[in-house]
């Protein structure tokens, strides 16, 4: 058997999208679920287990990785806008006070591992190890780094699992996540027991059956010959996300100030000091462009600008109170 050449984060190689079937078949998320909310949900969940992993075991470690820090929690933020939605007015200032004081504690935890590395003289792999671990203000920001994994861990729980439609994407990243750092921490091995092998792809059973078929053969067998774990769910989780994506190759639209632009269709925006609809498409584009966003404009001037921009086709938007929404120009917006 060809032998698995593998990163040391197993997460960073991409499983080739599995072939499709001959008959052409459109794969479709359930009704209102986009293909970028799909991911954000399956990121969100892997990303969590993440974060968790970097406050066990990378806050110790002697090597630098500041940028791995930082890219994690940038992801981790897109996921969370691609969702916001879906949150209330309680649930939104909390899971971003949480995000962000989770990148804070990260960055504090980084900037007292430099200075223990450049002490002098320089201490050995082993003994800088030992002493970031002791080190009191590391262990106090640990725990402190789990409590808002739980708080943040609960909140979106109560969202996304009240959700059959995207709760099983969920799943999916918290259990291969789970999984691939519990085996990076020595705490899982094989064989992997029926249970585990169960837990790995119990996210998958609760799709709908035609995305279930498409998703199964991502998971091969973690038993057999060969298998290294963390690499094989790695490539799985990469290769789920590269295929949520390929399923839409332009997911969101695109504003660059003097276009905007979705699914091959665009159209120019005249630059005026007192348009409307550019403020909105600037706060689109600035936050990823989420479902909706909120604005503070006069809702005469918006509707009548909205009215105007849909005539174009390319996206429609729609209002509703101090909620502006996009949509699929063939989209019909919610009452």
């Amino acid at each position: 058997m060809k032998e698995s050449k593998c990163p040391p984060n197993g997460s960073d190689r991409y499983l080739p999208i599995p072939p499709i079937e001959r008959k052409r078949v459109v794969f479709k998320f359930p009704e209102e679920i986009r293909p970028d909310q799909v991911l954000a949900t399956l990121q969100i969940g892997f990303l969590l287990r993440r974060v968790e992993h970097d406050s066990v075991v990378d806050w110790t470690a002697p090597l630098l990785n500041g940028p791995d820090i930082d890219a994690t929690f940038q992801v981790l933020e897109r996921a969370l806008l691609a969702l916001s939605h879906r949150f209330n007015d309680f649930e939104a200032p909390k899971i971003s006070a949480i995000h962000n004081q989770m990148a804070k504690l990260s960055d504090i935890v980084f900037k007292i591992r430099a200075d223990l590395i450049l002490e002098k003289p320089p201490l050995r792999r082993e003994e800088l190890r030992q002493k970031i671990k002791d080190d009191p203000e590391v262990q106090a920001l640990k725990k402190l780094q789990k409590r808002c994994l739980d708080d943040l861990r609960t909140i979106l729980l109560n969202i996304v699992g009240n959700d059959q439609r995207i709760s099983g994407w969920f799943e999916i990243g918290d259990h291969l996540g789970h999984a691939i750092f519990r085996f990076m921490r020595g705490e899982l091995s094989l064989p992997l027991s029926p249970f585990e092998c169960g837990e790995l792809s119990s996210g998958v059973r609760r799709l709908p059956p035609h995305l279930r078929r498409r998703v199964e053969p991502f998971f091969p067998d973690p038993n057999r010959e060969g298998y290294d774990l963390a690499c094989e769910l790695g490539d799985t989780y990469q290769g789920l996300c590269n295929w949520i994506v390929k399923l839409s190759p332009m997911v969101r639209p695109v504003w660059d100030g003097a276009a905007i632009r979705y699914q091959g269709k665009s159209r120019s925006i005249k630059m005026q000091h007192n348009s409307v609809i550019v403020p909105i498409l600037d706060a689109f584009e600035r936050q990823g462009w989420p479902l909706s966003i909120t604005h503070s404009l006069d809702c005469d001037d918006a509707k009548q600008a909205l009215f105007k921009f849909n005539k174009a086709k390319v996206v429609r938007l729609s209002q509703s109170g101090d909620q502006i929404r996009w949509h699929d120009p063939d989209e019909l917006p919610q009452s």
